[in-house]
């Protein structure tokens, strides 16, 4: 790849449920992208769960 390489670091605060952290995750992914991201980085827990 040559050129411009544009990153997008996520940050949020992670909820007990997988499901609300990756509908959250999934609309900040979707805005990078909008944004013109060509990676997008989240934090370790993003699809943490609590038993």
């Amino acid at each position: 790849m040559n050129g411009p390489f544009t990153v997008s670091c996520i940050q949020f605060t992670s909820a007990r449920d997988y499901e609300p952290n990756i509908r959250v995750v999934s609309d900040f992914v979707r805005q990078a992208r909008d944004g013109g991201a060509d990676f997008v980085m989240t934090p370790e827990n993003t699809g943490l769960t609590e038993p």
